[in-house]
Parts: C-alpha cells; sequence; structure tokens
C-alpha cells in the first residue's frame, strides 16, 4: 500500500494505491490539484476565479468553461438553489480571502443569475452585474474527477482519492468507508461500501464561523435544515459534490438525484434514501 498526503484548497489530501506505482505518476497527480488550485480557488488572488471576479473579463479556459457549464445545469434543474454567483454575499459574510469574519457590508451583498450574468465566447468569459463566481459546491469533485481520469489513463487499477472528505475508489472490488457523526467526533452513523464511485459530504456544521457582528454564517448560504449533513454516492465525484450540497441546502428532491445514494443527518435523524 503506498499513501500520499499532502495539504491543498485548504485541506487535507490523500492519494492511495494498492500496488507499486510509478513516482512519476504520483507527482503528475499532485501537479493537477496543486495546479488546479492556483487556478481556479477563490481564495488565490492569482487564480482565474479571483482575476474574472475583479476584471470582469478573462480568456478562454477549458476547465473554467466546463465547471461554469455544470453550475449553470446545476443552477437551472434546482431551481435556483445550486448557485455559482454566490461569492460576493460568501466573502461579505466574513468568508473572504483574508478569513476576516466581518459581516460589515452584508447589506450590499450581490447574487448573481449564471444563466444571464456570465458569457461564454470563443475566445472570453465575461461576468455581467455585481456577482462574484464561487467553484465551492463544485471544483473539488471536478478536480477528484481529473485526478480519477487520469489514473485510470495511466492505468493504475487500485486507487483511492481523497480530498477533505470527498472520495473517489477505484477498484475490482468494494472498499467500506464510515460516514462520521456530524455531532459526536470519534463516532460514525453507519458504513458504505463503493466500487469504482465516488462519495461526498456537506455541512452546514463544519466551515461555519460567528461573525464580527455575532451572527452565524455557513458557507452553503442560504441552508435552511440545521444541523445537517449529508453523504452522496454517485458514479462521478463532481456528482456527488453538487447532490450533497443541494441536500445540506433544502433536502432530496427526488427528479434532481436518479442514480445516488443519499444519507441525510437532520437533526439527530439519520435517514438514508435509495433514488
Amino acid at each position: 500500500m503506498v499513501l500520499v498526503e499532502f495539504q491543498a484548497l485548504g485541506t487535507k489530501w490523500s492519494l492511495g494505491f494498492k500496488e507499486n506505482i510509478d513516482n512519476s505518476a504520483i507527482k503528475e497527480a499532485t501537479a493537477i490539484i496543486k495546479d488546479f488550485e492556483m487556478r481556479y480557488s477563490r481564495f488565490e488572488s492569482d487564480s482565474l476565479v479571483s482575476k474574472l471576479n475583479n476584471m470582469r473579463s478573462i480568456p478562454y479556459d477549458k476547465h473554467l468553461i466546463k465547471m461554469i457549464e455544470i453550475g449553470k445545469y446545476w443552477y437551472i434543474h434546482s431551481n435556483g438553489l445550486f448557485n455559482i454567483l454566490i461569492g460576493d454575499k460568501i466573502e461579505k459574510s466574513g468568508y473572504d480571502q483574508e478569513l476576516s469574519f466581518s459581516d460589515i457590508n452584508i447589506h450590499s451583498a450581490i447574487v448573481g443569475d449564471p444563466i444571464k450574468d456570465i458569457i461564454i465566447s470563443e475566445n472570453t468569459i465575461k461576468l455581467l452585474g455585481k456577482g462574484k463566481l464561487d467553484l465551492g459546491g463544485l471544483g473539488k469533485g471536478y478536480l477528484i474527477d481529473l485526478v480519477k481520469d487520469f489514473l485510470i489513463y495511466k492505468k493504475v487499477t487500485e486507487f483511492t482519492v481523497h480530498g477533505g472528505g470527498d472520495i473517489y475508489h477505484h477498484s475490482p472490488v468494494s472498499q467500506v468507508f464510515y460516514l462520521e457523526h456530524p455531532l459526536n467526533k470519534g463516532e460514525y452513523i453507519d458504513t458504505v461500501s463503493i466500487k469504482n464511485q465516488a462519495l461526498c459530504s456537506s455541512s452546514n456544521i463544519k466551515r461555519s464561523w460567528i461573525s464580527t457582528s455575532g451572527i452565524n454564517y455557513s458557507h452553503l448560504i442560504g441552508s435552511r435544515l440545521e444541523p445537517v449533513q449529508s453523504y452522496v454516492i454517485a458514479k462521478d465525484c463532481v456528482t456527488a459534490d453538487i447532490v450533497a450540497t443541494i441536500c445540506c441546502l433544502e433536502g432530496v428532491e427526488t427528479p434532481l438525484f436518479i442514480g445516488c445514494y443519499i444519507y441525510l443527518f437532520i437533526k439527530n435523524e439519520f435517514v438514508q434514501i435509495t433514488i
């Protein structure tokens, strides 16, 4: 067993391989993650996301456009619940690049409309209005899928990509994973087995803060269910990541999540749903 651990995107990452693997493949997989952070994180001042938010127009970028199109799809099919133009409100509630936790300007926060406000042309990506892009609801899932696809291309037969609670396990046999109890540290609420599948989680409790004005905020702006932890199994990580986020925002809308296995912990009650 080979295990590689490192920090990226504000969380702990690990790449696990059952068999010995060429060191160059490990370096390339790690480089994909590090490069993604520099290019697409809202917390990096020179990233494409930060440049788009500040300059309102940047040159064409393949992966950024793919993520924007995914975000638009889920914005439409979640009736606006999943919104990648929530960045200004997140920042003004205190979850900004400096982690100031100051919400002094929250009254002026703008939430954009991804369909109307993001214009993609042959050469540019333009951002209209005053909303800001935030890929927190899908970026990590999209990245894990990139790493997964790279390792499969390299003919690695058994591996696990784990980024801050979001997982893809690729193997001929199933692997058991524990679903952490959201309120009781060190406890778990269930176990699941996955094979060539993703397991992602989202939470109203983690990544929450008390602002300078004493208000409790979560990175899941607009959530109506507290406390809640969601776990979602899907065929790819970006879908599992998005569905887990939406489940924490408002619960389960069956038509959206066909092919997913969903586990919710709401107000001390654990609910399992298969769709």
